[in-house]
């Protein structure tokens, strides 16, 4: 997905309570964000307030949201108790959240499949909470 797309890693970000990397290109940007903290989906909710539906990753439940003011998608997965990863994806303009929201279903989903790979989440998924605050 990454060299396909000519995607180049921008940042890694290693805190206290979560870790994140983000990609960009000319047509898309995406970031992945594990985080450890409660704030996670009150962040989430004002971020992309519209919600889209339950979307499906490789198996685990995400609950889905698209912003209202730019081409941007993302979902959250609860991996396990106390864990929040977040795939967000912002399309370059003329896109459309529409397509954020495809993007964010394709790339979640290999993402999703590769830290379950790596054994990094050895807890069932379950089926996330309200986003809302």
């Amino acid at each position: 997905m990454i060299t396909t797309n000519g995607l180049k890693q921008v940042s890694s970000n290693k805190a206290q309570t979560s870790r994140s990397c983000s990609w960009t290109s000319t047509h898309f940007s995406i970031m992945v964000l594990v985080r450890w903290d409660q704030s996670t989906l009150v962040d989430f909710a004002q971020a992309f307030p519209t919600s889209v539906a339950n979307i499906d990753l490789d198996g685990a439940t995400a609950v889905s949201g698209k912003s209202d003011s730019r081409p941007a998608c993302a979902a959250v997965v609860f991996p396990e108790h106390g864990t929040v990863m977040e795939i967000v994806v912002g399309d370059t303009p003329p896109s459309t959240t529409d397509s954020a929201c495809a993007r964010v279903k394709t790339i979640g989903t290999a993402v999703v499949h590769e830290v379950r790979a790596q054994h990094l989440f050895p807890g069932p998924t379950t089926t996330a909470p309200p986003t809302t605050p």
